[in-house]
């Protein structure tokens, strides 16, 4: 039976996803693993791990092979409906925690296009840690256009005990949150837009992405047709206001989106936000 050890030097290309692969195989924490190279793969072990590593090779993401991925340290359940988080999207958290944290409850707090639901989950879950009334005077809302997608995010809420705490609602944009929003006073709204950006060429260059669904990616021509409709239902909605929009997009695309935003709303603030390699990725809206 071989060992763990001669799985750890198998493929340099993928020594990370060999080691997430052994350890979800073998069910052992990544640093037991680490610590036993001289562990033997025991049959069926061995067979999973065959089976996994020949789609890892195929092209299939490592997260749809296992049907999990980390964002914001917490795990998430996902599919081939839903698009994988990444990392840089933990920012979006960041930002809308210390949004939360300033404004001091009664915030409403809505996750557009909220896929696996990694985003509003951690949100609502970092603020419960953060400050108990903050979480109970705080709405935690997501949508998407997909069902398949939706149940996934309603099963990771479940998994993180939010789902209680956090309603998901089937619909396209800013529409089916029209109403809950009109029932309750909030003193302010702020909406996580993390919606497909990606124009058709930009799609076929990308070869990671390509298992991926592409509800979950194009977003037009240019990338930015979902967004345009988001900033449009904003501004025939003036009621939302005050609002803290932050939208993720590609670096070449802030300054048409901007041109867009000034379009509805000329009065607003607007900040471009970099990701950790410092191009903009995040446009941010803030109507006072």
């Amino acid at each position: 039976m071989p060992t763990l050890a001669d799985y750890f030097n198998l493929n340099k290309n993928f020594s990370r996803e060999i080691n997430i692969l052994l350890a979800f195989v073998c069910k052992k924490e990544l640093t037991w693993l680490l610590s036993h190279p001289e562990y033997k793969l025991q049959d069926q072990e061995e067979s999973k791990f065959t089976k996994y590593y020949k789609l890892l090779q195929s092209g299939v993401p490592l997260a749809y092979i296992i049907g999990q991925q980390s964002f914001y340290n917490y795990n998430f359940k996902v599919s081939r409906a839903v698009l994988i988080p990444r990392p840089e999207t933990e920012l979006i958290v960041d930002i809308a925690k210390d949004y939360l944290l300033k404004n001091q409850g009664k915030t409403a707090c809505l996750d557009i296009g909220t896929g696996s639901g990694a985003i509003i989950i951690s949100l609502a879950a970092e603020i419960k840690k953060l400050s108990t009334e903050i979480f109970k005077t705080s709405k935690f809302l997501a949508g998407d256009i997909s069902t398949k997608a939706l149940k996934i995010a309603q099963d990771n809420a479940k998994a993180h005990n939010l789902e209680d705490k956090i309603e998901f609602i089937e619909g396209n944009l800013l529409e089916p949150f029209i109403s809950t929003l009109a029932k309750k006073h909030f003193k302010s709204l702020f909406i996580a837009a993390n919606l497909p950006y990606l124009s058709p060429s930009e799609r076929q260059q990308e070869k990671s992405i390509t298992m991926e669904p592409d509800l979950a990616l194009l977003g037009g021509e240019d990338g930015l047709d979902l967004y345009i409709e988001l900033l449009q239902s904003l501004h025939n909605n003036r009621q939302l206001i005050p609002f803290h929009l932050i939208m993720e997009i590609n670096p070449w695309q802030s300054e048409l989106l901007i041109q867009s935003v000034n379009n509805n709303f000329p009065e607003v603030q607007i900040k471009k936000t970099s990701d950790l390699s410092g191009q903009t990725r995040f446009i941010e809206v803030i109507k006072k």
